[in-house]
């Protein structure tokens, strides 16, 4: 084998090698955002079991907190309007999962994130819900 020979074969080894590691750390950069959504997703099926399950159960609205189950995730819960869920003495609440250092920010976007349809009271079906308010048995936390 020539000089020239040996040098080509390193170029074609060197440049396949590159490819090969710039396609595991996109791989690994993949995976660890479907294991955060996924960790995201498990953390507010329990969150909506907790607001939904029980006598005097409430969902919170337009509040956010600390997810229990997540180190660094807040949740965040707001309002949409629909006329369609007013027909029905209903709102639809938006939960958004968020990580910490994203979730501040005005354009982030959620990790995961579920429409509830909320039934009101009938004393309180025709008011406005004031933010901080929670449906259901418990009263206006602020």
């Amino acid at each position: 084998m020539t000089l020239v020979e040996v040098i080509a074969a390193l170029v074609i080894l060197g440049t396949i090698l590159a490819a090969l590691a710039m396609a595991r750390g996109r791989f690994a950069r993949q995976w660890a955002e479907a294991d955060r959504k996924l960790t995201a997703t498990k953390a507010l099926d329990s969150l909506i079991v907790g607001w939904t399950e029980g006598i005097g159960a409430a969902v919170p609205i337009n509040q956010q907190g600390n997810v229990p189950t997540m180190r660094s995730g807040i949740w965040r819960t707001r309002v949409l309007r629909n006329t369609d869920a007013a027909k029905l003495a209903a709102v639809v609440v938006r939960v958004e999962v968020f990580d910490r250092g994203e979730g501040e920010k005005s354009g982030a976007v959620p990790l995961v994130s579920v429409d509830l349809l909320v039934h009101l009271p009938p004393k309180r079906a025709a008011t406005n819900l004031p933010p901080g308010e929670l449906i259901g048995d418990q009263r206006r936390t602020e």
